[in-house]
């Protein structure tokens, strides 16, 4: 990763030496990776076609380009397309009795890039991505929503439900299981595969325009009872429970945008409709939301919320499509020595020009109700 320079091997371990008992839970879970990142489950008779995007079996995206048989194409994993890592080029192709084999002249890696430093990064977005990290302890705590673990020792802090970003073991007491992560990670992401349909600015301000509270109000709101003078106007458990509300609405808005399973949008996507479960769940019934997604024969995305069908169209250049994350969550400290992944958690990303609503009126002012 340093040099960008290719060899014959990815490191030489001492397995006869003292530090074998260190060495080998890193080897196997970089081995691991890598036959996981270079398999394609395919369906009978089904073939991998130029142009379109897969699924590996670690839930990583690779891109297929090339012609025919694919004899000289290309494999591009977020590494490829994201990092600038070289292509990894077919230079041979096997006929298997089960599938097809291709030697490759690069390994096929996925991205660093989390979902976190995608947003934070891409102007676009500032709108949502703001709506995402606005989720701060001391605002959450004065409005009655508890940061600590609930009481009889289930471990759950209701706090952590509001959450869209955080850290592995930010709250360890010891230093190496603390910043296991290369920034930050998705809260309600769990080594899967993930997509986020991403609201541009544009979009942002019309569910604003439509109820939907802004990180801004809130903090108005909570400053007002707790300012410097340490003066508290009347009204101020009213106003917490306004505060709660507003923080729930907000939550509601950015879990409704996330769904379990990468869909990428790809001519092998197919028409099925299929529901895909997103991580707003209702406080009532306990029932997670679904969205409904299917493909077609050009290539775009259909996905049908509760007012109608939103359509990403891969085609449009002027829109970002198939953008792929990965949050990674390492053994230790991030800064120590003897680092490996034990955990990752793949997300595509699309923009969408109007938000998705869970609701037949467009109403993002208190949330799902």
């Amino acid at each position: 990763m340093e040099t960008h320079q290719v060899g014959d091997s990815i490191g030489v371990i001492d397995f006869e030496g003292a530090n074998n008992d260190a060495n080998m839970p890193i080897i196997k879970a970089q081995l691991s990776d890598i036959i996981q990142q270079s398999t394609i489950v395919l369906g009978e008779n089904e073939t991998l076609q130029p142009g379109c995007y897969y699924l590996t079996k670690n839930g990583a995206g690779v891109k297929i380009e090339g012609s025919g048989d694919l004899s000289n194409g290309r494999v591009l994993g977020g590494g490829q397309l994201v990092d600038g890592l070289p292509a990894s080029t077919i230079t041979e192709v096997f006929n298997q009795t089960n599938g097809k084999s291709y030697a490759i002249d690069h390994l096929i890696q996925g991205t660093t890039r989390s979902v976190y430093s995608y947003l934070s990064t891409t102007p676009r977005f500032s709108k949502f991505f703001d709506l995402c990290n606005g989720f701060d302890t001391e605002i959450m705590a004065w409005a009655g929503i508890s940061t600590e673990k609930e009481e009889g020792g289930t471990g759950i802090i209701e706090s952590d439900q509001y959450k869209t970003f955080f850290i592995p073991g930010e709250t360890s007491t010891s230093s190496d299981q603390q910043l296991r992560c290369i920034d930050y990670n998705v809260k309600f992401f769990s080594n899967y595969n993930y997509t986020l349909y991403a609201p541009n600015n544009d979009a942002v301000d019309y569910a604003v325009n439509h109820g939907l509270p802004t990180w801004d109000a809130i903090y108005e709101i909570f400053s007002k009872y707790n300012n410097e003078e340490g003066t508290t106007p009347d009204g101020e458990e009213e106003a917490k429970a306004q505060v709660k509300v507003m923080i729930k609405a907000i939550r509601d808005f950015v879990r409704y945008h996330f769904h379990s399973n990468s869909v990428y949008a790809t001519t092998t996507l197919g028409s099925t409709h299929n529901d895909y479960t997103t991580f707003l769940v209702d406080d009532n019934t306990h029932i997670s939301q679904n969205l409904t997604v299917w493909g077609d024969n050009t290539g775009k995305i259909h996905v049908k919320d509760v007012v109608g069908e939103k359509v990403i169209d891969p085609s449009n250049t002027n829109l970002m499509t198939n953008e792929m994350t990965r949050d990674l969550e390492f053994n230790k400290n991030r800064t120590q020595a003897g680092n490996y992944v034990t955990a990752s958690s793949y997300a595509v990303v699309h923009e969408l020009t109007q938000p998705l609503s869970y609701n037949s009126t467009e109403d993002f002012s208190q949330g799902l109700q």
